[in-house]
């Protein structure tokens, strides 16, 4: 579905679902985002440029991480357990407090779902 929308947006609907979380939130610019589950980073990269957020994106996977990196340098990747971020060290700077944390079809991939809401 990426390479047919020309972009790194795997999921159906993934850009009106990006839109729609910038025009309901109405966070001023410079709002930190964190998106669980990044991936590739397309949506990361898509909601800073159009929602002028700081954009964060985490993946378990260090390939995924790694391809973010090179590909959206202006945003910032970490390989890191979605039930772990309490330990991620973000930026040298120790916790990071977001405005906007978004998970778009993680969950389902999770095996303990309710270790992730708490």
């Amino acid at each position: 579905l990426a390479d047919v929308r020309g972009g790194q947006y795997a999921h159906p609907g993934e850009t009106e679902i990006l839109d729609r979380i910038i025009q309901d939130l109405g966070c001023a610019q410079g709002a930190r985002l964190l998106d669980v589950g990044s991936g590739f980073g397309g949506s990361v990269a898509y909601m800073q440029e159009k929602g002028q957020f700081i954009g964060y994106g985490i993946d378990i996977d260090p390939a995924m991480i790694a391809y973010a990196q090179q590909q959206y340098p202006a945003c910032n990747f970490y390989v890191a357990n979605a039930l772990q971020l309490d330990k991620l060290d973000f930026d040298s700077k120790g916790k990071v407090n977001f405005d906007v944390i978004t998970m778009i079809s993680v969950a389902y991939a999770l095996e303990d779902k309710v270790a992730l809401y708490e």
